[in-house]
């Protein structure tokens, strides 16, 4: 096999296509733990974390309120700020960088790109859990929310507003199938409706 220094541009490419996809598997069981220790457990190394515990679930529930009924719920961490994007990457890194050199293949470029794609997914789907086309002015992309896949990863968030141990993915739920804590519980809640959330609206602004 050639050396690091002695590629040419499409080992390049597939070797961080690898890192890739090896990365959006890691990526799961580091989004699971960061959810879990750091989001839901108070961790004086990054002390603004428990605030998604005191701030967002005690704003949004597993019932009608799962949904921003108004603009205040949505400072309550629907969508990520400056932070996260800066600080996640940063954590992950420290996980590549040493990937890369132990491997001697280049897979650090790959790899930050599925670490970026799953913030950015994250944040897409997160934002649109919380505030439906429904709810939004502006309701671009909305046919996303029609597809069984969002159907399904919304339905498996509004778990994880019943019960904050179970369901800790958001994107890829693949540590929650192997560390157990996957949950579809048919007697759980069901998503709220626009039927039995129009009576709410009558008196709110859209939530934005």
């Amino acid at each position: 096999m050639a050396s690091f220094h002695a590629m040419v541009w499409w080992q390049y490419g597939l070797w961080n296509l690898a890192g890739f996809v090896g990365a959006v598997v890691v990526n799961s069981f580091v989004e699971w733990a960061v959810h879990r220790w750091v989001m839901h457990t108070r961790n004086p190394l990054v002390p603004y974390g428990y605030l998604h515990t005191t701030s967002h679930h005690a704003t949004f529930g597993a019932d009608a309120t799962y949904e921003a009924l108004n603009e205040g719920m949505l400072d309550h961490g629907v969508a990520f700020t400056w932070r996260e994007f800066v600080l996640f990457p940063l954590f992950c890194a420290a996980i590549y960088v040493p990937v890369e050199i132990v491997l001697r293949r280049p897979v650090l470029l790959g790899c930050m790109a599925a670490v970026y794609a799953g913030l950015a997914a994250f944040n897409f789907l997160h934002y649109r859990f919380h505030v439906p086309a429904w709810r939004r002015i502006d309701r671009r992309l909305a046919w996303v929310e029609r597809t069984g896949m969002f159907r399904f990863l919304n339905r498996h968030h509004l778990l994880h507003h019943e019960r904050m141990d179970r369901n800790l993915n958001v994107v890829v739920p693949l540590a929650d199938l192997c560390f157990g804590t996957l949950s579809s519980d048919d007697m759980s809640p069901q998503l709220p409706s626009a039927d039995l959330a129009n009576e709410a609206l009558r008196n709110t602004k859209p939530a934005g």
